[in-house]
């Protein structure tokens, strides 16, 4: 014989609703992930074009005044940007002036320009962005939104076994009330007000059944009380056979 397993009603409205939260969640989640680190790549690029812009600009005047000390202190000055891994100076001959190289392993964005004056070439640069600061940036956004997903399915899970709980009390309760005064005899028993219509079915039917059993044991007190008359009025013996005998 295979064991009964009973299952209960609210555990599994609980289960299949945090089931869903989590799967609509867990798409919306990696869903906005995937759109950051896009945006995060696009913003890092766009970023890495004006920092290039930038320096060309400030590099003009040295160049054109041939001023290397001048051209490694501005090389060096924009360097220091935690979000530039390399950077290489050349005059226009390719002859290198400046490089700097943190030796960083992550994944860069290299971007690399002229430096003109007057539409004379005097040299050009070479800049290399990491993309390891953006991705941390993400990587804490998705566990933010991890950590935010977790506090949410433990306050509704601890909500609606209590909701459930507050809500189903008294229906079930009428329910039982009912089933406990067939029980004593007493099927009479009626409630006036149902809180959910969900619960009306299992009360009608309930109700059906009380008035059907009611009507049964009237039937059959009108016939015992009917044969009894007849045989407490009889003035000759009465019996029942069969055709038997």
């Amino acid at each position: 014989m295979k064991p009964i397993f009973k299952h209960s009603l609210s555990q599994k409205l609980i289960i299949s609703l945090t089931f869903m939260i989590l799967a609509v969640s867990t798409i919306s989640i990696f869903s906005l992930y995937i759109l950051k680190t896009r945006d995060s790549i696009d913003q890092l690029d766009k970023s890495a074009s004006e920092y290039l812009q930038y320096l060309t600009d400030a590099l003009i005047e040295p160049f054109w005044q041939m001023n290397e000390e001048a051209i490694k202190g501005i090389g060096s000055a924009f360097a220091k940007n935690k979000l530039i891994v390399k950077l290489t100076i050349n005059d226009r001959d390719g002859k290198n002036i400046l490089s700097i190289d943190k030796k960083d392993k992550f994944e860069s964005i290299e971007k690399s320009g002229e430096i003109r004056n007057q539409n004379i070439l005097l040299g050009s640069v070479s800049i290399s962005f990491t993309t390891e600061l953006y991705k941390e940036q993400n990587y804490q956004f998705l566990q933010y939104c991890l950590m935010t997903l977790i506090i949410v399915l433990i306050t509704l899970i601890s909500a609606t076994g209590f909701l459930l709980k507050r809500l189903f009390k008294k229906p079930l309760a009428n329910l039982s009330a009912i089933v406990n005064s067939y029980t004593l005899g007493n099927y009479s028993f009626s409630i006036d007000y149902v809180p959910f219509i969900e619960f009306e079915p299992f009360i009608n039917v309930l109700k059906d059944m009380g008035e059907k059993i009611t009507a049964h044991i009237e039937a059959l007190k009108m016939a015992e009380e009917k044969y009894r008359g007849i045989f407490n009025n009889s003035l000759e013996g009465i019996f029942q056979t069969t055709p038997a005998g």
